[in-house]
């Protein structure tokens, strides 16, 4: 389930996934010792040219990168071997496979190092960046907080107290394998399929309003969801104008998640292309692209 706060953040919590068709797999590749020494940024001429055409670094700012490094560098670095890919080219490397959602082998023709690397490298990575979802993905606690995300909300149709818009989407994975692949498939009546109310009924920010953690503040949603004092959904049949103002308040107000969810899938393509790794490193790069959207 994603959650949109306010018009820039995104709060992935619980993550609905459909399958690929059964027994697509990663293409197969040379093996290749990258060169002693061998670094694509200090080589490459003009570097940034360079490193934008092959590592997708366009998704992010030269500062944003050099943030970013800092965050997770020591983390991934390894001493224990004697060709150890630098920090910086394992983050490029897993940046490029969020903006193409190519095929592993091939990320690893460009920087000369066999597939199985590249798997492990996007894992770790991934890994990395996930653990800084606490930083960067979060709810506002405070009231100054509260009081710039509802004031952005209000300015954008006048509804009130809003602090957040709650929506589902989907994102493309490869089929686990033929003994639970059923269970993540999401056509409606097929085995695996979750409606959004129960993917919110069964999440931590749900559990969170009905504590009143936040207060006299509202989450909007669509018709999918069950109107509650903190959950407010769309009039069947407005009627009278005063509904019928509600009614264009709250869907104008309430769609900029679904808007969210073009911007972030078109940033980062993986998510609507369809992510062909390993179930876990799927979630986990489900999770680490809703950080970098927030950065």
């Amino acid at each position: 389930m994603t959650i949109s706060v306010g018009p820039v953040n995104v709060l992935t919590e619980t993550v609905c996934v459909e399958s690929l068709t059964d027994g697509e797999s990663i293409k197969t590749g040379s093996c290749v010792k990258a060169a002693d020494g061998w670094n694509p940024i200090s080589n490459a001429s003009p570097a940034k040219a360079v490193c934008a055409a092959m590592f997708g670094i366009e998704l992010l700012s030269k500062e944003t990168f050099g943030f970013l490094c800092n965050l997770i560098g020591e983390e991934l670095r390894n001493s224990r071997r004697s060709f150890a890919i630098s920090p910086e080219i394992q983050i490029l490397v897993t940046l490029r496979y969020y903006a193409t959602g190519a095929f592993q082998a091939v990320i690893g023709d460009h920087v000369h190092v066999h597939k199985s690397t590249i798997c492990r490298t996007i894992k770790r990575v991934s890994q990395a960046i996930c653990r800084l979802r606490s930083q960067f993905i979060d709810f506002p606690r405070n009231a100054e907080q509260k009081n710039m995300i509802q004031t952005g909300f209000f300015q954008l149709r006048g509804f009130p107290r809003v602090i957040g818009a709650v929506d589902c989407t989907h994102v493309k994975i490869q089929s686990p394998n033929a003994n639970i692949g059923e269970r993540f498939r999401n056509r409606k009546g097929w085995p695996g399929s979750v409606h959004d109310s129960t993917i919110f009924d069964n999440s931590m920010i749900r559990a969170q309003f009905e504590n009143n953690e936040f207060g006299n503040c509202f989450l909007l949603g669509d018709g999918g969801y069950p109107c509650r004092d903190y959950l407010m959904t769309p009039l069947l049949n407005p009627y009278t104008e005063p509904e019928k103002r509600y009614q264009r308040a709250h869907i104008g107000t309430r769609n900029v998640v679904e808007r969210m969810f073009g911007v972030w899938k078109r940033r980062f393509p993986v998510l609507a292309l369809g992510i062909r790794i390993q179930l876990n490193t799927a979630m986990m790069t489900i999770v680490a692209t809703a950080v970098l959207y927030n950065f």
